[in-house]
This record gives structure tokens, C-alpha cells and sequence, in this order.
């Protein structure tokens, strides 16, 4: 296997910029997701390391070693998986599987094992007399992957691996690429726009936008501790509150949010002063809601509002509550949720789930 560095890496077309002075490191055996919605420059940086791209500046270094021009795609070791899959429709399994190790002229005994081996690994073992046309979209995409694994790379890339499967084979796809980046140990990195695809997979996700990294850390730090509001709410936090830091109160940090105090952690509000702009975001699923008492109002972390729209998803019920502060909130029950459009609702905000930035603006990092 290998490490990956990227260097001040960048990609400039004509007046577009796709990749800024991008710089990471890739360690040995390890999973990096580029996450990132379409055009942030995710699939250039993955093409720019297959060889597909030339950098307009900056190093792709593979085990201290630079991969530069004069290194062309086929020569740089490295497994690729489209995101069309790019199957030849007119080879059989085995032929699409072969075709790298034929490439490199691997004797045909050789080719015949590793091969096997391959098909195994994706559970194909006894499909390797069949034609692409005739795989199920799930199927296709393990010929695919096998492809990319056969000729034993270095450094694994995965473009958008699962956008064209379904929910169920997504989930079960997941599981397999996961099993097999760990048996192998194979150093790799995913492309996707998918944040939970992203956190399910990689060991470290990278959040990309305008061709930067936003944020780079452990799927927990990035999905729990985003680091900007961008990132929250590219991550799926739904509730955004505006207001202004009014200092510590006890081990919290209380803000003026339309009026009403909302008490912030002070582990999640660090370096907040008295006065200074801010924006607060919550996860949907760490805010509690039940029928309104006329009581609670004024309680720490509580205020009073009204469902103003419920849609049921299945799993969990989205609710979303007006009233409290000038912004919505917008809570998501799990299991029966037996409140209706209209109710007058208790709305609780925990100190220690709700994230805060300086607000920098409409289009704050």
C-alpha cells in the first residue's frame, strides 16, 4: 500500500478556478472522503491524482514519490472507479476484469488467479461468462470495483461508487466496500456528495467548497462539530438561530436570540464575548418538542411555538415550529408522533447539542 500527499494543489480552467491550493495527507491503509456538493472540485482533485489532469501547480507525491506529467495514468499504479461503472459491453465479466492485467501483459495463468480472486472478493465467483447487459445495477458495480482491485494499486479512488444504486443496494454496497478497503488495507479515497455515505465509510471526511477544504477531521468531529455553518448545514443541521453572546452564565454561555435567552455549553461556544454576532445550529433530532403546558415557558432552554407544517418521513416525523424566535425550528420525531399542524407546542434546546459560529455574514464559513 501507500501514502498520498497533496501539495498546494491546484486546477485552473481558463477563468474557473476547480481546485485551490488544496494540501492533505493520505496515510498508509487509509479511507479519505472527498464530500462536497457538484462542481466543488471533489472529482478534478480525484482526477489530478489518477493522472487524468494536470495540476496547473502543485505535487501529487505517492510514497515520497512526485507523480508528475511525465507519469501518465497508466503508469501510476493506482485503481479507479467510475462513476458510470465503464464497463465494455461487449467483454464478458471476466474479459472487463482481465483487461488491466492484459494491459500490463501479466501472463494469462496469472491473469486466470487474480482474476478469481478478484470475483471472489465481490462475491461474483461464477459470473465471469456473463455480459455486463445482463447485471442487475448492483452486480455491474462489483465487476466495476473488482476491475479497479485487480491489478493490486496502490491507492484505491472511488468516484461517486454508489449514485446509481438504489436504497437498499446502497446501504448493502456500503458494507462491502468497507469490508473490503479493510481487508485489503488499501489506501483510498471516495468522491461523493453524500454526507452519510461519507461518514459511514471513510476514517476522515473532507468537506470541500469552491475548491477549498472547509473542514477535515474524523467522521464524528465533521458530523457533530462542524465547523462552520456551511458545514452544518451541508452535514444536515436544519435549525439555524441568530443572535448576540451575552456572556457566561454559570458553565453556560447565554445568548439573545429574538428576545429570548437560549444557554449554550460553554465547551461549544469558545471565544464568544459579550456582544459579539453569532449564529446557533442544532440537529433536528436533538431538539425535544411536546404539548405546550403554559407552564415550561421561561424554564432554561425551552420556548413556546406553534407546528406550522408535519411531514411524516417514514422513520421519523418533521415538524416545523414558528413563533419561538424570528427562524423556524425544526424538530424530528422518531416513532409516533402524535401532534398536529396548529398545536401549540414546548420546544427544547439542549445546552450541550447546539453548535455556535460568529456570524461572518449571509454566506458565513
Amino acid at each position: 500500500m501507500a501514502t498520498l500527499e497533496l501539495v498546494h494543489l491546484r486546477k485552473e480552467y481558463k477563468r474557473v478556478t476547480a481546485v485551490k491550493d488544496l494540501s492533505l495527507s493520505v496515510a498508509d491503509g487509509e479511507m479519505l472522503a472527498l464530500l462536497g456538493e457538484s462542481g466543488c472540485g471533489k472529482t478534478t482533485t480525484l482526477r489530478m491524482i489518477a493522472g487524468f489532469e494536470t495540476p496547473t501547480s502543485g505535487k501529487v507525491v505517492v510514497d515520497g514519490k512526485e507523480l508528475g506529467p511525465n507519469v501518465p495514468a497508466y503508469k501510476r499504479n493506482i485503481g479507479i472507479f467510475f462513476q458510470n461503472y465503464a464497463l465494455f459491453p461487449h467483454m464478458s465479466v471476466y474479459d472487463n476484469v482481465a483487461f488491466g492485467l492484459r494491459m500490463r501483459r501479466v501472463p494469462p495463468e496469472e491473469t486466470r488467479k487474480r482474476v478469481d480472486e478478484a470475483l471472489a472478493m465481490v462475491r461474483l465467483p461464477d459470473l465471469g461468462d456473463e455480459y455486463p447487459r445482463r447485471l442487475s445495477g448492483g452486480q455491474q458495480q462489483r465487476v466495476a470495483l473488482a476491475r479497479a482491485l485487480v491489478t493490486r494499486p496502490q491507492i484505491l479512488l472511488l468516484d461517486e461508487p454508489l449514485s446509481n444504486l438504489d436504497a437498499k443496494l446502497r446501504v448493502e454496497m456500503q458494507v462491502e466496500i468497507k469490508r473490503i478497503q479493510r481487508e485489503l488495507g488499501i489506501t483510498t479515497i471516495i468522491v461523493t456528495h453524500d454526507q452519510e455515505e461519507a461518514v459511514s465509510l471513510a476514517h476522515r471526511v473532507a468537506v470541500m467548497r469552491h475548491g477549498e477544504i472547509m473542514q477535515l477531521g474524523t467522521p464524528e468531529e465533521v458530523f457533530d462539530h462542524p465547523s462552520s455553518p456551511f458545514v452544518a448545514d451541508f452535514m444536515g443541521f436544519q435549525t439555524f438561530l441568530r443572535g448576540n453572546c451575552q456572556g457566561q452564565v454559570g458553565d453556560c454561555v447565554a445568548f439573545n436570540c429574538s428576545g429570548k435567552r437560549v444557554l449554550v455549553e460553554k465547551d461549544m461556544a469558545v471565544g464568544m464575548e459579550a456582544g459579539m454576532p453569532a449564529i446557533l445550529a442544532i440537529r433536528s433530532e436533538n431538539i425535544s418538542v411536546r404539548p405546550s403546558k403554559g407552564a415550561s415557558e421561561g424554564e432554561q432552554g425551552i420556548v413556546s411555538g406553534v407546528i406550522a407544517h408535519k411531514t411524516y418521513r417514514g422513520h421519523a416525523t418533521r415538524l416545523e415550529v414558528t413563533g419561538a424566535f424570528a427562524e423556524s425550528l425544526f424538530p424530528s420525531i422518531v416513532g409516533r408522533c402524535d401532534l398536529s399542524e396548529g398545536d401549540e407546542v414546548e420546544v427544547e434546546l439542549p445546552a450541550d447539542s447546539i453548535c455556535v459560529y460568529v456570524e461572518k455574514g449571509q454566506d458565513a464559513n
